[in-house]
């Protein structure tokens, strides 16, 4: 049969597809011979294949060179004893899982189970793609592994994935090793997702979604930093994302299925361990202030998109993490009373409450549960007519009419609620009158006199006269 891709496959070094259940894994020790072969005899950038079929192996198969160029399809179905799976390691390759990985652990209970899906481990410059990854300890790893004075690391991948759950951990970050210099590293990573978990109920598809896992033997200098993960969504999991050592990373478009994850989000700020989260960014991500848990909003976190409230009350629109309050400072454009009402957070609001002009720089301010209102600046008019209204914006009207009593009309009092108005007549002898004052209410200004009003919302009132 010709072969215009002139790809090699696991089938010409003696591969068999004969793998029928866990008990029955079939021909797992020639497959991973036969892959091994392959992946010798191929050229830089030349295609090897896996083809249709499920493909039983007991071994890890490995992918790692920085001077050959591995280009790997796989179409069949991949199922690996129990802690074993895909090593990736060098730079340029690419690795396009069309088929489903299966990691050899059964029943359920995720903590038991070993092995990693696919590592991609000191690897660079790295394109992969991924169906579904299932019953691994890890599903997806990507991470630095380095001894010594050798440092090392994975960055500037890109990972295309569709789903990875039944796992311990889905997708895990990390560094490993002895390195005392300046690694090891993962960094400038990009995930386009893709479900983590499975289902409606927390643990059903895994313990965790994302893990940031600072490196425990050894210093870690580099933070895990400036790593990508767009439209992740989060679902029958205990644990969304855990993160520890990780600064300026970026997480666009994520979805976290409401009461399908315990713990939604959790950023260390652990300063003693030198775990801290700091700067990470959440950008067009729906959230509730109840998403991230006590202590886990992490150092200046930014969420740009809407949070609201456990009530389901809109509050914000930019929130920041406070970390000497270990609560958000959110900001919003609009007001919502019952949003300030029910936020656990500090809030400060742009907008007033009708919109008008003489609000539209009025600030809400909520901190430490008490609500404060700033107002707008207000602007001055003056009046030298026998009759003038006061305009939208102004808080101070000078009246200084010469041929006798003037007449100073106040806006519709419903209009413009908390509003406050100082009227004073700068005539020596002339008398001023204000009309639109509730019934009862003194309306006549003396020569040189000076009127505070304020709207209830209803009416206006006299509050001081000088």
């Amino acid at each position: 049969m010709a072969n215009p891709l002139n790809a090699l496959s696991i089938v010409d070094y003696g591969g068999v597809a004969d793998w029928v259940s866990i008990g029955s894994p079939g021909s797992v020790a020639t497959n991973v011979s036969a892959f091994n072969a392959m992946v010798s005899a191929a050229a830089d950038d030349q295609l090897i294949v896996i083809p249709d079929g499920k493909w039983g192996f007991n071994a890890d198969l490995v992918l790692a060179s920085t001077s050959k160029k591995y280009n790997l399809l796989v179409t069949g179905d991949l199922h690996f004893s129990a802690g074993y799976g895909i090593i990736v390691e060098g730079n340029r390759h690419e690795i396009n899982l069309q088929g489903q990985l299966y990691g050899g652990n059964s029943g359920g209970n995720f903590a038991s189970y070993t092995g990693v899906g696919l590592y991609l481990r000191n690897a660079y410059n790295c394109d992969v793609r991924l169906s579904f990854i299932r019953d691994f300890y890890t599903g997806l790893e990507v991470g630095g592994l380095s001894n010594g004075t050798n440092a090392n690391g994975s960055q500037y991948n890109k990972i295309w994935y569709s789903r990875i759950a039944f796992n311990y951990s889905q997708i895990d970050i990390t560094a490993k090793g002895t390195d005392n210099q300046s690694g090891p590293w993962s960094n400038s990573n990009v995930f386009y997702g893709g479900q983590l978990g499975n289902g409606t109920t927390p643990g059903n598809g895994g313990n965790y979604g994302i893990r940031f896992i600072k490196g425990v033997d050894q210093g870690q200098y580099n933070t895990y930093n400036q790593n990508y993960f767009y439209h992740t969504g989060f679902e029958g999991l205990v644990n969304g994302l855990y993160a520890e050592h990780a600064h300026y990373n970026f997480f666009i478009g994520a979805r976290l299925e409401p009461g399908a994850v315990t713990n939604k989000i959790n950023l260390s700020t652990d300063t003693a361990s030198i775990k801290q989260c700091v700067k990470n960014y959440f950008i067009g991500v729906l959230m509730y202030e109840d998403y991230f848990v006590t202590g886990g909003y992490g150092i200046g976190t930014v969420c740009l998109g809407p949070m609201l409230t456990s009530t389901s009350a809109a509050i914000a629109d930019i929130s920041l993490s406070n970390p000497t309050s270990g609560k958000f400072y959110q900001l919003a454009g609009d007001y919502t009373a019952s949003g300030y009402s029910s936020t656990i957070n500090d809030a400060i609001s742009l907008k007033g409450f009708s919109g008008t002009d003489d609000e539209r720089y009025q600030i809400v301010l909520k901190e430490d549960g008490v609500s404060r209102y700033i107002p707008y600046e207000p602007q001055d008019q003056s009046i030298t007519t026998s009759s003038g209204t006061v305009s939208s914006g102004i808080g101070m009207v000078y009246v200084n009419y010469t041929t006798g009593t003037a007449s100073v009309n106040l806006p519709g009092a419903a209009s413009f609620p908390r509003r406050e108005i100082r009227i004073k007549n700068l005539h020596a002898t002339n008398t001023v009158n204000i009309n639109g004052l509730g019934a009862g209410e003194d309306n006549t200004i003396p020569a040189l006199g000076c009127t505070t009003v304020r709207s209830t919302g209803s009416a206006w009132v006299a509050v001081s006269k000088d």
